[in-house]
């Protein structure tokens, strides 16, 4: 039985047809497998396939049915015309990720958004949302949201430019004599001796944006005179130009700008937060030792000596 049973093997082996070899597979390529079987079986170009197909049917190919799913029997809309707004605000999206791509620290940039929007700059540094940017004018260092820079280009101050025409045009256009609000001007608050921060990104040509300074002299309730921390010559300034500044360590000097203490110093205790999520300065009067809480805008740091 074992005997029987190994020529059966032999025979079996002896019958297969020889191993392919490479010369095999380059005469009839992997492509044309299913055709050569086909042929093999009788089967020719243009022919129907089986015994009882009389014609040759046409394969049914797949229609992509777009993003929304369509329903069988639908027509996708032409998404060359469709929603040509959002098409451009795509085109804007990768457009802005391209130029993030491109600036990196060391980068001059344009601020589009936010208290700083318009001024330049070059990136010192870069943050996950924000970049820290050192000012062209003043040297000083904002911290800047990633959506609201955009490289120094050409085409970046052209485009910027026309965008501000535009929303001048609309404003002006938008405004008429009969809507105009009456503008009224601010409760005094400048004092001598006081530490302000300007905030007028013209005065001195920029030079002097986001630096300290101290109230010389007051001109007038909204005029005065201030000479930066670390320099020496006076500039005058509207009150308009200018923002108080809190201290930051407890015990530090301030005054009271507003209300009916306006003048009365006093030294900084805490800075804190109100229900609705205002923020508040505890400050204890020189004079009568009293501790009261004031908005931001009614104290201001005091420099020393006065």
């Amino acid at each position: 039985m074992k005997r029987r049973g190994i020529d059966r093997l032999k025979k079996d082996i002896e019958s297969r047809p020889e191993e392919s070899s490479i010369d095999d597979y380059e005469r009839v390529p992997v492509s044309a497998f299913g055709s050569a079987m086909l042929q093999s079986l009788g089967w020719s170009e243009g022919a129907p396939i089986g015994l009882t197909n009389a014609i040759v049917f046409e394969p049914v190919l797949t229609k992509k049915r777009g993003r929304g799913h369509l329903g069988l029997g639908a027509t996708p809309k032409d998404t060359d015309n469709e929603l040509p707004h959002k098409k451009k605000r795509e085109a804007d999206d990768d457009e802005k990720k391209k130029k993030k791509k491109e600036m990196g620290e060391g980068s001059f940039v344009i601020i589009t958004g936010g208290r700083n929007e318009g001024l330049k700059g070059r990136i010192k540094s870069m943050e996950t949302t924000h970049v820290n940017i050192v000012l062209e004018t003043s040297s000083e260092t904002v911290r800047v949201r990633r959506d609201d820079v955009v490289e120094d280009t050409p085409e970046a101050r052209e485009k910027l430019a026309k965008e501000k025409k535009e929303r001048k045009e609309k404003n002006k256009s938008s405004s008429s004599s009969s809507d105009k609000k009456k503008v009224t001007e601010k409760e005094p608050w400048l004092l001598p001796g006081l530490v302000v921060r300007v905030i007028d990104k013209n005065l001195k040509k920029g030079t002097f944006y986001l630096k300290k300074a101290i109230i010389e002299d007051v001109h007038s309730p909204h005029d005065c005179s201030i000479k930066l921390m670390e320099g020496s010559s006076l500039v005058d300034a509207r009150d308009k130009m200018l923002e108080t500044v809190i201290p930051r360590k407890e015990g530090e000097p301030l005054m009271v700008v507003g209300g009916s203490r306006r003048g009365m110093k006093g030294k900084f205790m805490e800075k804190v937060k109100g229900e609705k999520g205002d923020s508040f300065v505890v400050v204890q009067l020189q004079e009568t030792l009293e501790v009261l809480q004031y908005p931001l805008e009614r104290v201001c740091m005091l420099a020393g000596g006065y």
